[in-house]
């Protein structure tokens, strides 16, 4: 097993793959089962490998391609998969529990029984996957992931009863109609963020692509829906779109600048767009200023009532104090400088500085013995 990271050469990769295969092909009696986990595989090609059973495990496949590649039963525990290339490969059975497989290209893969619990599938394309039963997704947070609408219902059908709520289900949901997208906004922020969803209509407008734009309220969540007036190639403009606007609240002045390069003709256009950006920012910093204010408001009174019930244990326990010594002077004591002895006595336990006072006057009040 390689140490975290490990870089490999090609010479030693090549080598362990002809023995995977001689190990794959005799039926596991020779040549030896590949063990990569913790490798550092990044950005190279393996498009086509037969890596079925291979030891993967906190690998490093982050912008590999791995299409076609044979993967079924495959350990990917905690391999970082992010923008990995992984079209039309084959998962059956593969363990992926806690990968990382952030904008993944899985479309048309097997997957087949594959185990996704705790993965992470931000924005990772699912369209058109093979998959005749669901294997373990429970926990996956799969924000912003694109797929199919009969893969979703099978997630929700297959997997509600027996996980409930383990699966974060704010998925994006591609089919021949256009593009429905769940979130779940905090409340404090909600209306600003829908609102920024509308403006989604004058983004595409800007572009040239026409769309009917929809925003809902379902629950807790919110249904954001997208057809293009032209489907076809109009839908995959419309989710490259959705997907930089989607970023755009969190973009630097320096990206802003490369989609003016790359997306954006007229100039207008992107002043809109900047000025919609910041208009959201500012709205949910304020949202965000007024809910910091009430919880500030409210600690400050929580304060308050600490203080004041504080003041009136401190009373409690010198009336009883007061009492205590007063039972004792009218039982025990009857002559006047045992009444100041008693004063004296209570001034100096009680810690009310309201009845301290009182005290000390009455004390200063009695005639000299």
């Amino acid at each position: 097993m390689f140490d975290k990271l490990t870089h490999i050469n090609k010479n030693e990769l090549q080598e362990i793959l002809k023995k995977h295969e001689e190990w794959l092909e005799s039926g596991y009696k020779k040549g030896e089962r590949a063990n990569l986990s913790g490798a550092k595989l990044s950005y190279i090609n393996l498009s086509g490998a037969n890596l079925s059973g291979a030891k993967l495990r906190e690998a490093n496949l982050s912008g590999t391609d791995l299409s076609k590649a044979k993967l079924s039963d495959a350990d990917l525990r905690e391999a970082d998969l992010s923008k990995a290339k992984l079209s039309d490969a084959y998962l059956r059975k593969a363990n992926l529990i806690e990968a990382n497989l952030t904008e993944a290209d899985l479309r048309e893969a097997d997957i087949h029984n594959a185990t996704f619990s705790n993965a992470n599938l931000e924005r990772a394309n699912f369209q058109q996957v093979k998959c005749i039963s669901i294997g373990n997704w429970a926990g996956a947070q799969c924000h912003g992931t694109i797929m199919d609408g009969y893969l979703y219902q099978k997630l929700q059908n297959d997997l509600k009863e027996k996980y409930k709520d383990t699966l974060v289900v704010n998925n994006v949901i591609v089919d021949q109609e256009g593009v429905n997208a769940f979130f779940e906004f905090p409340e404090d922020i909600r209306t600003a963020c829908e609102e920024y969803l509308m403006y989604f209509r004058q983004f595409l407008k800007d572009q040239a692509l026409t769309a009917e734009v929809m925003v809902k309220n379902e629950g807790k969540s919110t249904l954001f829906s997208v057809k293009p007036s032209d489907r076809g190639e109009a839908l995959e403009k419309v989710q490259e779109a959705l997907g930089i606007y989607l970023n755009l609240p969190q973009a630097s002045e320096s990206d802003l600048k490369v989609l003016e390069e790359t997306n954006f003709k007229q100039h207008m256009a992107l002043v809109r767009l900047k000025q919609k950006c910041q208009m959201f920012k500012s709205q949910a910093e304020v949202f965000q200023s007024e809910a910091n204010t009430l919880k500030e408001l409210v600690k400050t009174k929580e304060e308050v009532v600490r203080a004041k019930q504080q003041t009136i244990d401190i009373v409690q326990h010198d009336l009883k104090l007061i009492l205590s010594y007063s039972l004792q002077y009218v039982k025990i004591h009857g002559k006047q400088q045992n009444r100041q002895s008693f004063l004296a006595t209570v001034a100096q336990k009680v810690a009310a500085p309201a009845l301290k006072r009182i005290v000390d006057k009455s004390l200063k009040a009695l005639p000299e013995a």
